[in-house]
C-alpha cells in the first residue's frame, strides 16, 4: 500500500509541476516575445522601405522600456513576496498587451513613449511572481527544472518575434501580439486561480517590508555577486540581442529577411544554452564560478575576433559562439543559483533587484549602442567585448562556494 500511495503522490506532484510549468511559460515566454519585437522590427522603422523611424528614436523607446522595466523590478520583486502571482501576472499582461495595440495605431511621439514605458513596468510584474509561486510550490529538485524549462523557452523570445517580423508588417505584428497577450493574461489568471482552490500554491507572505527588506537581501551569500553577473548577462540577452538584426543588415549588409534569420538561429542556440550548462555544471562537481570563468573568456576572444576577422560567414558563426558563451553565464544565474533561494522564503525579491541590476546596465548599453549603430560598429564590438571583461574580473575575484 505505501508504494502505491508513493506512486500517486509522485503522480500529484508531477501533475502539478507540470501544470505550473505550462502556465509559467506561456506566461513568460509571451512577456519576453513582445519585449523583443521592437527590436525585430527596428530595420524595417528605420532602413526599410518606407521607414519613418530614427534609430535614435528607437533607441531611446528601447532605453525607457528597460529603465522603466528595472524600476519597476526594485518594486514588483518585492511585492511579489507579498501579493499572490494570479493577480500580478493578470495586472501585467493586460496593461502590455493593450498599450502593443495602441502602439500599432498611434503616430504620436508622445504617446509612443508613454507605451513602452508602461510596457516596462508591466513586464516586470512576471518573472519574481512566477518564480516565487514554482519555487515554494514544489520540491527543490522539481522547481529547478521548471525554472530552467521556463528559463529555456523564454529565449524563445526573440526567435517568435523574428518570426512575426518576417511574417507580418510591424503594425501588424504589434496589434496580433496585443490581443493574443490579451488571451495569455485571462488564462494565467484562471488557470492560477483553479490551482489555489485544489490548494496546490503555497505563498509564504515577506515578513518584511520597506529598508529591512532590502537590507536583508544583501546579506545572502552571492546576491551582490549575482547582481554583477546580472548585469552582464542581461546586457547581452536585452541590448545586444535588440541591435542583432541592425547589425546583420547594416554591419554584414544582409536583407532585412536573412537578418531575422539568423536572429532566430541565435534564438535557437540560446535555448539549448542551459541544458549546455547543466551538462558541464554537474560534470564540474557543480562548481558554478569556475563554469564562469570559462565561459566569459570565450566571448571576450569571439567578440574581438569579430573586429579583425570581417568575412560574412566566420563574423557570423564568432558571433553566435560568443553570444551562446554568455547565454551560458546567464543559465548560471538563472538556472542554478535563483532557483537554490526557494528557501528564503525571498524569491520575488531576489529576482527583482537582480532584474534591476541587469537592466539598469542593460538600458545604458542599449542607449550607447544606438549611437554607434550604423557608423561604427568596431566600437560596439569592442564594447561587447569590454562587458565579458567585467564578469570574468568578478568571477575571478568570487571565491567558489564549498556547498556549491
Amino acid at each position: 500500500m505505501d508504494g502505491v500511495n508513493e506512486k500517486t503522490e509522485k503522480s500529484i506532484l508531477r501533475k502539478r509541476a507540470w501544470s505550473f510549468g505550462f502556465t509559467g511559460i506561456l506566461a513568460y515566454t509571451t512577456g519576453y516575445v513582445v519585449r523583443n519585437l521592437l527590436g525585430v522590427a527596428t530595420p524595417e522603422m528605420t532602413v526599410g522601405e518606407g521607414a519613418t523611424f530614427t534609430t535614435e528614436f528607437v533607441g531611446l523607446l528601447s532605453l525607457l522600456l528597460l529603465i522603466s522595466y528595472a524600476t519597476g523590478q526594485l518594486f514588483s520583486g518585492f511585492l511579489g513576496d507579498t501579493i499572490r502571482a494570479k493577480y500580478m501576472v493578470l495586472i501585467s499582461l493586460l496593461v502590455v498587451g493593450t498599450v502593443n495595440i495602441v502602439f500599432s495605431f498611434t503616430t504620436i511621439a508622445w504617446l509612443q513613449i508613454l507605451c513602452f514605458v508602461l510596457m516596462g513596468l508591466s513586464l516586470s510584474m512576471l518573472r519574481g511572481p512566477i518564480t516565487k509561486m514554482i519555487s515554494e510550490s514544489l520540491d527543490k529538485d522539481r522547481a529547478q527544472f521548471i525554472c530552467t524549462l521556463i528559463f529555456v523557452f523564454s529565449h524563445l523570445g526573440p526567435f517568435l518575434a523574428s518570426a512575426l517580423a518576417i511574417i507580418f508588417r510591424w503594425q501588424q505584428m504589434f496589434l496580433y501580439a496585443g490581443i493574443f497577450t490579451l488571451c495569455v493574461g485571462a488564462f494565467a489568471f484562471v488557470s492560477i486561480s483553479i490551482f489555489e482552490k485544489k490548494g496546490w500554491i503555497v505563498f509564504r507572505a515577506s515578513e518584511r517590508t520597506g529598508f529591512a527588506a532590502y537590507k536583508g537581501l544583501f546579506r545572502i551569500d552571492g546576491v551582490l555577486f549575482f547582481m554583477i553577473i546580472g548585469g552582464v548577462t542581461e546586457i547581452a540577452n536585452t541590448a545586444i540581442t535588440f541591435w542583432l538584426p541592425t547589425y546583420f543588415a547594416d554591419a554584414l549588409k544582409l536583407s532585412d529577411s536573412t537578418a531575422q534569420l539568423l536572429n532566430m538561429v541565435a534564438a535557437i542556440l540560446n535555448t539549448v544554452a542551459p541544458f549546455i550548462t547543466l551538462m558541464i555544471y554537474r560534470l564540474i562537481k557543480k562548481r558554478d564560478v569556475l563554469l564562469l570563468r570559462c565561459a566569459f573568456p570565450v566571448a571576450i576572444v569571439c567578440f574581438i575576433a569579430m573586429i579583425f576577422i570581417p568575412d560574412l560567414l566566420p563574423n557570423i558563426l564568432l558571433f553566435m559562439v560568443g553570444k551562446t558563451a554568455l547565454s551560458i553565464a546567464e543559465a548560471v544565474l538563472w538556472s542554478i543559483f535563483i532557483p537554490s533561494m526557494g528557501k528564503t522564503g525571498k524569491v520575488s525579491s531576489i529576482s527583482g533587484v537582480i532584474d534591476c541590476a541587469g537592466y539598469i546596465a542593460a538600458a545604458a548599453a542599449s542607449f550607447a549602442f544606438g549611437q554607434f549603430a550604423g557608423a561604427n560598429w568596431t566600437v560596439i564590438l569592442s564594447i561587447w567585448a569590454g562587458i565579458a571583461v567585467v564578469g570574468l574580473v568578478a568571477s575571478c575575484i568570487r571565491k567558489q562556494n564549498k556547498n556549491a
